[in-house]
């Protein structure tokens, strides 16, 4: 069996929480959202979800659907691609 590692491109907004820290939510991922008390933190952190989600949904044979979101003008955004190793059958 061969191995092939799929990309993907998740758009993540950045929000600042009023008691501090930031909150990370990638709209385009259902469920995905990390808080941290760093921006640095915080993305660190729903990449590691964006992960198990991603995995979970592989394993279940369960759908991805990415879907592209507009982003909220007032919000920072930055895109990250997640790379994931997936099981080819032989």
């Amino acid at each position: 069996a061969s191995v092939r590692v799929l990309q993907y491109s998740l758009p993540v907004k950045l929000i600042a929480l009023d008691e501090g820290g930031y909150l990370a939510v990638c709209e385009s991922l259902q469920g995905c959202l990390a808080e941290g008390n760093t921006t640095s933190e915080a993305v660190s952190n729903i990449i590691d979800v964006a992960a198990k989600l991603i995995e979970l949904r592989q394993e279940h044979n369960l759908p991805i659907n990415l879907k592209s979101v507009k982003t909220a003008e007032n919000a920072a955004t930055l895109n990250f691609s997640l790379p994931l190793p997936f099981q080819l059958a032989a």
